[in-house]
């Protein structure tokens, strides 16, 4: 045989086994690509394997924002997901969210630049009642776009609350994305948790604008919060009566509202009570049954101005109350239009130098049974007042050794 037929030969072998080599990796391309198939379908069932985007609305994926919700339940969320909401009216008795340990993941959305157009409406379940939008325990969601609306008549539909975090929630809003109108409470925070939204907007509630209790905290600068009238009496399906308060923080939480626009309460417009903290810096508090800012049991309120804008109240009933050891801070302050500026007692403190307390029917400052206020700076200011200071000798302890401060 000739060295010529040999190669050729050999060529020829190796040809064939190129030939078998390639159908075996062909057909091990094969197989792995069915696996990759399954892999990415299992993937698909038990995390994200992109970003994604829920629709929710008429002809949209999911029908609702609980079904968009609960399709993420036992997911793994490695990428960020919205759930976008369509604008147009959404009803329904409540909408909970809860169980979702990537929660910092999730954006639920509405219209961000028109919030009125995206509404959540909370009609009545067989009881007659309705629970608004519950975070309980979720950690990180964006909620922002949505206008929330409700009812407080007790007959017919009484909506508990617009917003509600429970047991640690922490909620974040954009600044002026969220209207709440017409529920008992607008937002409730419980148990230790956190809700930041500049420029909230609640109307028409019948209970509390802002709710803040049990360790709680809430930064909501620039709210406006308008109850239904001093005069307003609600009545909860339990029977009891309530009056209306703007802000009300309970139990060592603390509230950060600077700028805060509150009014038509029928009782006070913010209240701090046992161990509690409140910044509202440049806040504007009008027509409330009974105090504009109150402080009592430890607690701490500062009504400072905020880049210039000083603080105002006007045409409630006692414009700054401190009592049981509840403090207020503010300087160059204005009171006008209410029966009685600043009082305090019961060893409660008012620090308010330089402000003034105007128009007041009954007294400007008045301090009994071991009240302080330091008003110093705050003569010359406070015009036109039936009785300026109570204890009337500065510095010198009356009332049941109450003591007040002025020049």
């Amino acid at each position: 045989m000739s060295l010529e037929s040999n190669v050729a030969d050999l060529v020829k072998s190796a040809n064939a086994l190129t030939g078998v080599v390639n159908g075996k990796i062909a057909a091990i391309d094969k197989r792995v690509d069915v696996q990759v198939a399954k892999m990415d379908s299992t993937m698909a069932n038990w995390g994200t394997t992109t970003s994604q985007i829920l629709e929710v609305g008429p002809g949209k994926p999911f029908k609702t924002i609980s079904e968009a919700w609960a399709s993420l339940n036992g997911k793994v969320l490695r990428h960020d997901v919205k759930i976008k909401v369509s604008d147009g009216v959404h009803a329904s008795s409540s909408i909970h969210f809860s169980g979702q340990p990537y929660a910092h993941r999730i954006r639920i959305e509405g219209n961000i630049k028109n919030p009125e157009a995206c509404v959540l409406k909370f009609v009545p379940d067989s009881a007659k009642l309705s629970h608004g939008v519950i975070f309980n325990g979720v950690r990180g969601v964006n909620f922002s776009g949505f206008k929330i609306i409700g009812e407080s008549d007790a007959d017919k539909n009484f909506t508990w609350r617009g917003i509600a975090l429970q047991r640690g929630a922490y909620v974040h809003s954009d600044t002026d994305s969220i209207r709440i109108e017409g529920s008992h409470n607008g937002v409730e925070l419980i148990y230790g948790s956190l809700y930041s939204c500049p420029g909230l907007k609640v109307t028409g509630f019948s209970g509390n604008g802002v709710l803040v209790h049990d360790f709680s905290r809430t930064i909501i600068d620039g709210v406006t919060l308008i109850g239904k009238g001093k005069q307003f009496l609600s009545i909860r399906p339990d029977g009891a009566k309530v009056i209306s308060i703007g802000i009300k923080v309970d139990y060592q939480s603390c509230v950060t509202a600077n700028r805060a626009s509150i009014s038509q309460c029928s009782d006070t417009g913010c209240l701090a009570r046992n161990n509690s903290i409140v910044f509202a810096y440049g806040a504007q508090v009008s027509d409330c049954a009974n105090y504009g800012i109150y402080s009592s049991s430890g607690s701490k309120v500062q009504i400072h101005p905020n880049s210039g804008v000083t603080s105002n109240i006007k045409d409630c009933k006692v414009g700054i109350g401190a009592r049981y050891q509840g403090a207020v801070f503010g300087g160059n302050l204005s009171i006008k239009n209410v029966e009685k500026g600043i009082y305090a007692d019961m060893a409660g403190l008012a620090h308010v130098e330089s402000c003034s307390a105007s128009y007041c029917s009954v007294v400007a400052y008045e301090a009994i049974k071991g009240g302080f206020i330091d008003a110093t700076g705050s003569s010359a200011k406070s015009i036109e007042n039936k009785v300026k200071y109570s204890p009337a000798s500065s510095g010198a302890a009356g009332n049941a050794n109450a003591t007040i401060v002025f020049s």
